[in-house]
């Protein structure tokens, strides 16, 4: 959602136009209604957006991370991966 905001104030014209179909699917204000399945089902734009958003910016399948010290972790390694492997200090591990 953080990217999706992002992406809007970059692109106000996308904002306009997002704001136009919420607000003629359940109102504007104090006379705005809580949106049905079936007004997000009839959103196209709304979800059209979010999908583009997710097609540039996709969440992240994986985390990399640094060890802070010389450690090992205890299997990996070896012919059949169940040994131990030995990491040093800002080795980057990707999980």
């Amino acid at each position: 959602m953080a990217w999706t905001f992002y992406e809007l104030a970059r692109n106000p014209e996308t904002l306009v136009e997002l704001r136009r179909e919420i607000a003629s699917a359940v109102g504007v204000g104090a006379e705005a209604r809580e949106p049905t399945y079936k007004d997000l089902k009839s959103m196209k734009f709304v979800s059209h957006v979010l999908s583009e958003t997710l097609r540039l910016l996709p969440n992240t399948p994986f985390n990399i991370r640094a060890a802070p010290k010389h450690t090992s972790l205890p299997r990996g390694g070896g012919p059949d991966d169940n040994d131990p492997v030995g990491l040093r200090a800002g080795t980057q591990v990707i999980f």
